[in-house]
């Protein structure tokens, strides 16, 4: 990695800082994809809401696994938090909008 020289003296790594959050993001992009996608392939079996809503939340579980088992294996914790932020942000904005539907 490429370290660079700080006014204070001290060296900072960019290169790992990159990396945290390039993995943030690969955690929220890939929980995102995998409700997307639950809900087309598992909820197209049943064409009503609750199947669909149903299939979301399997999309996101098993993201959330998916990305639980690859943190611990690879001790990258930021593709795991970035999930968790995804998955707390997609509860956030259904939530909202069932309070005020547009």
């Amino acid at each position: 990695m490429q370290s660079e020289q700080l006014r204070n003296g001290s060296s900072v790594r960019l290169g790992d800082l990159g990396m945290m959050v390039l993995q943030f993001f690969g955690g929220l992009v890939s929980v995102l994809l995998a409700t997307i996608l639950g809900a087309l392939f598992i909820g197209i079996g049943g064409l009503s809401d609750e199947v669909t809503g149903l299939a979301v939340y399997a999309g996101i579980i098993l993201a959330l696994a998916g990305l639980a088992w690859f943190s611990f294996r690879r001790r990258a914790w930021m593709l795991l938090i970035g999930g968790i932020t995804g998955a707390a942000l997609q509860w956030y904005f259904a939530h909202e909008y069932m309070k005020a539907p547009i």
